[in-house]
This record gives structure tokens, C-alpha cells and sequence, in this order.
């Protein structure tokens, strides 16, 4: 079961188009999901870029811990407030925004709010950086050089927007990826 709460109802309708069971809501309505479905528990939850936009993670990391059964997998992933990127850029760190993001986290605070929660953690991945930088070349360099052609073409005084090279370059491996077993 997914649950879709950060999304669009376009893009909720999309996934039903196709066929995949999803349900739009939050960590509250999961009992009321998992009720109508026939379901006891969920086997896989699927937290990508969400805790750190949560007003109580610690709260509803525990309701989600209800809902699985023991042995259930829990993906969470995040940026990680301990990257070289934050230690880099500090306050200019692409990633802060404070309007957005209720909370930041590193692995030590990460493991904290899941062994509360009823966990064990299984692995933590993060991104390797060379294999990132590469990636990140190869995909927005081409974009990259055309805005700035343009840019020269238009002539004195254009200035370039901000890339989405400079972003990613600025946070290509500042995220955490944490794998969790429901203890």
C-alpha cells in the first residue's frame, strides 16, 4: 500500500489509472486505510523527503509503527543536517528552508526517533559522491550550457537564472537513506 499524502490528486489519479493502489492521506488515516482494505498491517512503509516536513515525527513515526507488523521494513530518507554540503554552505545550504522544513536530521537523531518508534536499524546508505557528481554533469550540463548560450545571445547585461546544476552540484550528497525493521 502507498500512501500519497504529499501529492497532487492529478497525480493520485495518474497511479489509480495505472492500476497501483493509492491512497491519499496522512499517518492518522493509515488505521482507517488498512480498514476498508481488510489489511492488519502494512509490510513496507515508504518515507521519501517527508519527516522533515512533519510537525510531530517522533508522534507519527509511532502511529506508523502501529500499523506493522514486527519484521516490517520502514524506508526513510532525508537530508542529513551532518552532510559536507551543511558543513560547507551552512547558512547557504540548499537545503534550508525553514518555511518548508519543520525539522533536520542527521543519522544519530534519525536512530533515536526510530528506536522509539519500534525499530531497528538495518542500513544506512548515502549517496557516493563521484558516482553523484558524475550523474549530475551528465544529466544538467546540456542544459546548463544552452540557458548560458542563450543567455550570451541575448547580449550586455542578461544575467543567467540560478542553475539547477549550481543546486544539485550544492546538494548531490547531502541526503540519507535509512532502512528500518520493525522491532
Amino acid at each position: 500500500m502507498r500512501s500519497a499524502s504529499n501529492t497532487t490528486p492529478a497525480s493520485v489519479a495518474i497511479a489509480v489509472e495505472s492500476g497501483v493502489p493509492v491512497y491519499q492521506g496522512t499517518d492518522r488515516d493509515l488505521p482507517q486505510i488498512m480498514a476498508k482494505r481488510g489489511q492488519e498491517h502494512v509490510d513496507v512503509l515508504v518515507l521519501d523527503d517527508i519527516i522533515e516536513h512533519l510537525v510531530d515525527p517522533s508522534s507519527s513515526l509511532v502511529r506508523l509503527s502501529d500499523c506493522q507488523r514486527p519484521g516490517g521494513l520502514m524506508m526513510l530518507q532525508t537530508m542529513d543536517i551532518n552532510s559536507l554540503g551543511h558543513r560547507l554552505y551552512r547558512r547557504y545550504w540548499y537545503h534550508l528552508a525553514p518555511a518548508a522544513h519543520m525539522f533536520y536530521f542527521s543519522e544519530h537523531t534519525l536512530r533515536l526517533l526510530l528506536d522509539r518508534a519500534g525499530y531497528d536499524i538495518r542500513r544506512v546508505v548515502r549517496p557516493k559522491p563521484v558516482r553523484n557528481l558524475r550523474r549530475t554533469l551528465t544529466r544538467s550540463l546540456p542544459g546548463a550550457v544552452l540557458r548560458y548560450g542563450r543567455v550570451i545571445a541575448r547580449g550586455k547585461g542578461a544575467k543567467p537564472k540560478p542553475s539547477y546544476i549550481n543546486c544539485r552540484l550544492r546538494s548531490s550528497c547531502d541526503t540519507i537513506l535509512v532502512v528500518a525493521e520493525k522491532r
